[in-house]
């Protein structure tokens, strides 16, 4: 094998060479001439540059400004040409002008921008980006710029949607104002359970997949990290505060902001369940959150998410397109660059609602139509065909989403995961599957040999694929740890969207370094910030999710004494009784908890039925901890529970997971269950 296996980064291949020479020789004229018409359309709407990094309140650097100052060298043989292309675009941190003295936007400090509206007697934000850090910074350059106060003149706050990135920095935005607790927070209906949804109920797992999907721990170079597709800043792990909104926005309406009209656009299950866009009528600027982002979205991410409704979303636009596609002068979006209807290009913010609209229906309409077919979901990701002319507006590319993992999004959403097969009633797990496949090859170092002589025929997905198999046979072996690690870069060298790219090549990485993932810390959502605002139902559902049911029930079964005396039946049932604080003066509410054969049913009494509490436990405690317990921190927090049946919660307390140990589960490799 030409190609000598240990734990270095390669370079491109001969093979990833001629496929990103290829492109850059291919490339579509008019899309780069448009591409590069926009691009320099937003430049010169900059009225401020970010010159000095972001730092925290420690003083470390959360956004280096210049870590980046490679993505401006000529086209690399490790980076697909278009994604480059798109890394390049994004590289201008500070303030841009929309409207001259009326709408403003933050760019390239944060992940997503911050929008500032001019109202009659100060400002309306929309969006209060990734962090506390990024937004202060972002207040500061807007002040700059404007020779305007806005600290202590926020007049409303509005927030697209539950997705960190534009809402972290809220906290910010209060705090200068004399009575922050009456400016108004506009949030989509569904915000509280959306929010749950994305940051508690499957945080760990999806925390984890996030390294992955965002590259979090990839080298910043022309081998690493390039972009995120949809704007080149990396995850950015400063304060996420989370301020919950006091106005749900429940149906379409207009309101009357400080003197600007402004049209609130509810678009639930698009980029999330709870997700709106809003249209500044004074202004004439629609902004569309992450419904329309200068790149194919994802209707199904790689993070995991629920699958989004990508037929809904494209009438979205469509909508969108039908009621301010004639009106409306300048879009903005929650990444991805600003657009303006112009006297040269008056159709220029028609089209591109209506270019988006078509990319995400069609996708899948076609997706429907090749299961009516006969194809099931991993066929339908190799079959589906874009036109060229729906999938090269450079808007339409695919640097962050996929078209193929989108149209199987499709399928998923429709027909689950099972493809109808009976093999694939219950398939056997990875490490079982990868010992009988290497049995019936013949021998491991015949498989490694087989692949090793296809890698040098650029047949990357195929090696990965075997090598996979090895390495979940045999994780310690490390030739083919690294051969499917040199694989998977390649991969990721080739790979046009930047999440794939970053998936590959932080695999690539843990391939190479064996347990390096176990050594790492991660900065998620720290779930303390926004406990306070979550319904003790959906902490008591977290609660649900984190009991080890099956032991409890079992072992209770098996030894009455295990368990509190009245789940001698398999049925215990208390009252649970939510305080202010731990004073216990100030009850806020009571809910039933019913334990029943190892599942953890509620209700919030009045709801259903009520209980007597002189026949049942009680138990009292506060909101903070309702989450304690479920988080596995009862014994550090005891002070937060009062009851005379302490034995009840040191026996949920004894099956709850503490998932701190599995935050770095693996993902390339076997999980190591013990």
């Amino acid at each position: 094998m030409g190609n000598t296996l240990n734990f270095k980064r390669k370079e491109a291949t001969v093979f990833t060479k001629k496929f990103n020479q290829k492109i850059r020789e291919n490339f579509n004229l008019e899309y780069i001439a448009e591409e590069d018409k926009d691009v320099e359309e937003f430049r010169s709407h900059f009225i401020l540059r970010l010159e000095d990094n972001i730092s925290d309140k420690n003083g470390s650097v959360i956004w280096n400004i210049q870590a980046q100052s490679y993505i401006q060298e000529d086209y690399p043989d490790s980076v697909n040409s278009y994604l480059w292309r798109n890394a390049k675009e994004g590289m201008i941190p500070g303030v841009a002008e929309l409207i001259k003295g009326k709408v403003y936007i933050t760019t390239g400090i944060s992940v997503a921008p911050i929008g500032y509206i001019k109202s009659t007697n100060g400002w309306i934000i929309q969006d209060t980006g990734s962090s506390v850090e990024d937004a202060e910074v972002s207040l500061e350059l807007l002040e700059k710029a404007t020779g305007e106060r806005v600290r202590g003149h926020i007049k409303a706050i509005i927030i697209s949607h539950t997705h960190h990135d534009h809402f972290g920095g809220t906290e910010t935005f209060l705090k200068y104002e004399k009575e922050p607790e009456k400016i108004p927070i506009y949030a989509p209906i569904g915000y509280e359970k959306s929010m749950t949804n994305d940051n508690l109920s499957t945080g760990i797992a999806m925390a984890r997949r996030v390294q992955y999907q965002a590259g979090v721990f990839l080298p910043r170079d022309d081998k690493g990290y390039v972009s995120m597709g949809l704007s080149n800043t990396p995850y950015i792990p400063g304060r996420i505060s989370s301020v919950f909104p006091n106005e749900l926005i429940e149906q379409d309406k207009t309101l009357e902001l400080d003197g600007i009209e402004v049209d609130f656009i509810l678009t639930p299950d698009t980029e999330t369940e709870a997700h709106m866009v809003t249209y500044f009528r004074n202004y004439h600027t629609l902004y569309l959150a992450d419904d329309a982002v200068g790149t194919i979205h994802n209707t199904y991410t790689m993070r995991g998410a629920q699958v989004r409704d990508a037929n809904y979303w494209g009438e979205v636009l469509y909508k969108l397109y039908l009621d301010y596609g004639e009106e409306v002068e300048v879009i903005f979006a929650g990444h991805g660059i600003p657009l303006w209807k112009t006297e040269e290009r008056p159709d220029k913010l028609k089209r591109f609602l209506l270019d988006n609209a078509a990319a995400y229906k069609f996708t899948s309409d076609q997706a429907l139509l090749l299961a009516n077919k006969g194809y099931n979901l991993n066929e339908i990701g190799n079959a589906i065909e874009i036109p060229e002319s729906i999938s090269r507006t450079w808007y339409t590319r695919a640097h962050y989403g996929n078209y193929t993992f989108n149209a199987r999004g499709a399928y998923q959403r429709y027909l689950g995961f099972y493809d109808g097969n009976p093999v694939h009633l219950l398939p056997l797990p990875e490490k079982e599957l990868a010992e009988k496949f290497i049995e019936y090859v013949g021998s491991f170092e015949k498989v490694l040999e087989y692949a090793k002589r296809d890698y040098e025929s650029g047949e990357y997905q195929w090696v990965a694929t075997v090598t996979n198999h090895l390495v979940f046979a045999n994780p310690q072996n490390l030739e083919a740890r690294y051969l499917c690690a040199d694989a998977l870069e390649q991969l990721g060298y080739q790979a046009e969207s930047a999440l794939w790219r970053n998936a590959y090549l932080s695999a690539a990485i843990e391939l190479r370094n064996p347990g390096i993932n176990k050594k790492r810390k991660f900065n998620a959502m720290a779930n303390k910030d926004y406990i306070a605002y979550v319904s003790s139902g959906l902490l008591l559902d977290h609660l649900g999710i984190n009991f080890d049911g099956y032991r409890a029930e079992t072992e209770a079964v098996a030894d009455a004494n295990i368990a509190p005396l009245e789940y001698l039946n398999g049925n215990l049932q208390f009252a649970l009784q939510i305080y202010e604080d731990n004073s216990f003066e100030h009850k806020l509410e009571t809910h039933i908890v019913n334990i029943y054969k190892g599942t953890i049913f509620h209700w919030k009494e009045g709801e259903n039925s009520s209980i007597d509490e002189g026949k049942n436990p009680v138990v009292k405690t506060t909101r903070d901890g309702v989450y304690r317990l479920a988080a596995k921190q009862y014994q550090e927090n005891k002070e937060l529970f009062y009851s005379k049946r302490l034995d009840i919660l040191e026996w949920i307390d004894k099956y709850v997971v503490d998932f701190s140990a599995y935050t770095n589960f693996n993902l390339i490799e076997p999980i190591c269950l013990s």
